[in-house]
């Protein structure tokens, strides 16, 4: 009563009195709710801790809300040591109580791998579990599997099926993702008034992904009279509120001339803004700004450094690997072309650059490391090292395609190499930490 104000004044210290007298004694909604206060700072001094410890015990007796809650806190690292089997093990027990949000958390973990094995198809029985309840966010997961057949068959029709029901539902990325289908005529006859409908109802709602695509609808003439002004009105708009997608279209804008008079420098910094948020596409455009000098002085190291960084930031796009391996394979392509119009010196500095970046943890820069010393590009070749690189990579990288390639790579070159240089190889790659930045 206290806590909402019903038939009382609304007091959240009274309330927290009355929550610890129940939940001292066991009463798990008030050790539910006191836990929420110390959550939210209501009536006493934030402390996530002491909320986890109090959603624990009502966890403990089995309740699937409180479940759920501890699941979450080990999940974000939130008043708990984040650990996501601990999360995954607590998300499970309110799962098969069919607790829904509960069910929904844990799809997303299935989804990353993360605290579990990845298991596309367990993540989509569980979206779909909660789709079918109506949840806008799981209708509009489960379209995404059906989109790029993960863990389901693929099928565009089911895709558009359920981004409608989370668009119906006023989910913007729904619709976003809905009018995207139409632009392309996937799963839905191809239509860019509709198209244009949704993005401009995701737009009006706020949404920024849903403003970008309208301004490139007006940019493009999809839907719409070909309108420039509009296009970078919404775009600039969108841009100056840090959207990355909006930043780097509006840098093509600049590099373009069209809409905006034709401003290299001015295209730059808009590729710096998106890049430096981790923007894969921003990042080449900056790479090929910094290789040909349009807009920043010519520098090769800094083409080579942001291809680089284009190629890792493609590969952690979390939903369509096969648009992510397209885009990293072009920035790579960009940074092995950088690389052959290097003088020596420029090389040295290179390989040194991408070397730190290794020594930090990127297992890209470390598999790529492990190339240029197996072929002696830019180094010395050095099947020792060559031999190190991929053994990490492929140690720090996830189970799948990337992991194993590293693997291959590994076990190709120990082919050529005698056994005193693999025992050293294993010695260094067993001795090897990362070094904090």
């Amino acid at each position: 009563m206290f806590r909402n104000g019903q038939g009382v004044t609304q007091d959240f210290a009274i309330a927290q009195k009355w929550f610890t007298a129940a939940a001292d004694k066991g009463n798990t909604l008030s050790q539910i709710a006191l836990g929420g206060l110390y959550e939210e700072g209501k009536g006493v001094n934030k402390d996530a801790a002491e909320a986890a410890a109090w959603y624990l015990k009502a966890a403990i007796q089995g309740v699937p809300r409180a479940q759920f809650l501890v699941g979450r806190m080990y999940d974000r690292g939130i008043g708990l040591a984040q650990n996501s089997s601990e999360a995954a093990g607590w998300l499970r027990r309110s799962a098969v109580q069919d607790y829904t949000d509960a069910q929904y958390l844990l799809g997303n973990l299935y989804y990353r791998g993360r605290g579990v094995p990845q298991d596309y198809r367990e993540a989509a029985a569980l979206y779909r579990n909660v789709a079918d309840k109506g949840v806008p966010a799981a209708q509009r997961d489960l379209g995404i599997m059906y989109e790029l057949g993960q863990g389901v068959a693929k099928s565009d029709e089911e895709a558009a099926k359920w981004y409608r029901k989370a668009a119906d539902q006023d989910l913007t990325n729904g619709m976003v993702r809905l009018g995207m289908l139409y632009q392309r005529g996937r799963g839905v006859p191809k239509d860019f008034d509709l198209a244009l409908h949704w993005f401009k109802k995701a737009a009006e709602a706020g949404d920024e992904d849903g403003q970008n695509k309208l301004a490139l609808s007006y940019y493009r003439g999809e839907g719409v009279k070909q309108d420039f002004a509009e296009a970078i009105r919404l775009l600039r708009a969108t841009a100056d509120r840090g959207f990355a997608d909006a930043q780097n279209n509006l840098g093509l804008a600049f590099f373009q001339g069209q809409g905006v008079p034709q401003d290299f420098d001015e295209g730059a910094r808009w590729f710096r803004r998106a890049a430096d948020q981790g923007d894969s596409e921003a990042q080449n455009n900056l790479g090929l700004a910094y290789y040909y000098g349009s807009g920043v002085p010519k520098d090769m190291i800094q083409a080579f450094m942001w291809f680089n960084r284009s190629a890792t930031s493609a590969m952690a796009r979390a939903e369509d690997r096969e648009a992510a391996i397209k885009e990293r394979d072009v920035a790579a392509n960009n940074r092995e072309i950088t690389m052959r119009h290097m003088s020596p010196e420029q090389l040295a500095q290179a390989i040194a650059w991408l070397t730190q970046e290794a020594e930090k943890g990127d297992t890209d820069a470390m598999f790529n490391l492990g190339l240029y010393y197996y072929l002696g590009k830019g180094v010395a070749q050095d099947r020792v090292k060559a031999y190190v690189w991929f053994s990490l990579s492929a140690t720090h990288r996830p189970v799948g395609e990337d992991r194993d390639l590293a693997v291959k790579n590994r076990d190709l070159v120990s082919t050529i190499m005698t056994p005193d240089q693999i025992a050293e190889g294993q010695r260094q790659t067993r001795a090897w930490r990362p070094k904090r930045s």
